[in-house]
């Protein structure tokens, strides 16, 4: 008997299997629309990242090319997908445009907020190194290897010394013990702006410690400089940043940490953080102290950090750090080869033309610092870098950094 062939009827697809396709085929689509996604976003994040420095410059122009982005996108998946009839689907790209335009918008303006805070908060600091005299201060007694700070009595009396000889610009190292309250002694004795340091960065005690005190001055504080050289100490970029982000945020300070001029080259993130430039430019005189020789190399690295700063922060001041010379401990050092270098470095200060603005002076140190030996592995030459003796008595040069000689009668190296 011959076989009956199967009729077009018996292909026809059962409803059981329709909802199979349809389930089948949303899946597929489903895959494809989060592949498309993932894919967008990643194209996204790409264009960030490789437009990082033009986004730090422009940030506006570039978040809204991103929103552009993301609507094509979501336009593109809608006529993929179009649900409802044309115009509800143009009502629905249209609000969602509008939403994404208002949410970037807000974004936008808290940032402008932020920035222009950021902007004008270091301002009343910078107008302070333009005009008052600053010296680096620790007390005389002070030894940080067996804890000791000193006495509130002698630091007061040191502070009185140094801002009756002229200094009204004060910028210390620790925070810690007797030095937090540093700050509120110097404004009681005349001073008439203060940076803090912290000497210690991290989680630990120590760390904690000064964080603390640094906090409890805070009414009293100008500014902050959280740690000194931290590539040579045990605490991280991430460290610094993270207390820097701290203070700024809790005391609405400017904040700053001290480097190398390279070193600012080297950390970028640290660069774009802080709110000026406190760079270390302390000549090499270990061996001879020359007057001009040291002049010359300070002047490299101040020329190093304003181009650094002119490319890449024009509006961050610089306040120089660790301007010193000794007077005694190396060869060819004395009180008058200081006073030579000192004479020398404000000539060129304040009577160069090519000496860069925005770029003040601070000098290093106030008294000689006795706990700098050479059996604790320091160099020579810096216990007696101070601009005083440690009973108090003034060296030659120290009219000439407090700004107590006429600059006419200085000259230009």
């Amino acid at each position: 008997m011959r076989k009956q062939s199967p009729s077009s009827e018996q292909f026809q697809p059962t409803e059981r299997s329709k909802q199979r396709l349809d389930v089948s085929r949303s899946g597929v689509d489903e895959i494809e629309l989060l592949r498309r996604c993932l894919g967008t976003l990643i194209l996204v994040f790409s264009a960030v990242l490789a437009t990082e420095n033009f986004h730090r410059e422009r940030p506006v122009l570039v978040e809204w090319i991103i929103y552009s982005l993301v609507l094509l996108w979501y336009m593109a998946v809608s006529f993929r997908h179009p649900e409802g009839s044309g115009n509800g689907r143009k009502t629905r790209m249209v609000v969602v445009a509008i939403l994404l335009a208002i949410g970037l918008s807000v974004v936008q303006i808290l940032r402008a907020h932020e920035h222009r805070a950021r902007v004008e908060r270091p301002r009343p600091l910078a107008r302070k190194f333009a005009t008052l005299r600053w010296i680096a201060y620790e007390p005389i007694e002070f030894d940080p290897y067996i804890g000791c700070h000193g006495t509130e009595a002698k630091i007061r009396h040191e502070l009185t010394v140094l801002h009756q000889s002229g200094f009204n610009g004060l910028i210390t190292f620790d925070s810690d013990g007797l030095c937090s309250k540093i700050p509120q002694w110097a404004k009681e004795a005349g001073f008439e702006g203060v940076i803090m340091g912290l000497k210690e960065v991290g989680d630990g005690k120590e760390a904690c410690a000064e964080l603390s005190g640094a906090l409890r001055a805070r009414r009293y504080v100008d500014g902050y400089c959280v740690g000194h050289m931290f590539t040579r100490g045990g605490c991280s970029p991430e460290d610094v940043l993270g207390c820097m982000r701290l203070l700024s945020k809790q005391t609405k300070k400017p904040v700053s940490t001290t480097l190398r001029p390279s070193g600012y080259e080297t950390y970028p993130r640290i660069a774009r953080a802080v709110d000026w430039f406190f760079p270390d430019v302390h000549a090499d005189w270990y061996v001879e102290a020359d007057a001009q020789r040291v002049l010359d190399q300070t002047k490299r690295l101040i020329e190093r950090m304003d181009e650094f700063r002119r490319n890449e922060y024009p509006q961050k001041p610089i306040l120089l750090k660790m301007v010193s010379f000794p007077s005694a401990g190396v060869g060819g050092a004395s009180e008058d080869e200081q006073n030579r270098f000192h004479r020398l470095m404000r000539g060129y200060v304040e009577g160069s033309p090519d000496y860069p603005e925005p770029t003040y002076v601070s000098y290093f140190s106030a008294f000689d610092i006795a706990w700098k030996t050479q059996k604790r592995g320091w160099q020579p030459g810096e216990t007696n870098v101070g601009l005083f003796h440690r009973d108090l008595t003034p060296k030659k040069a120290v009219p000439i950094c407090s700004g107590k000689s006429d600059v006419s009668d200085i000259g230009i190296p």
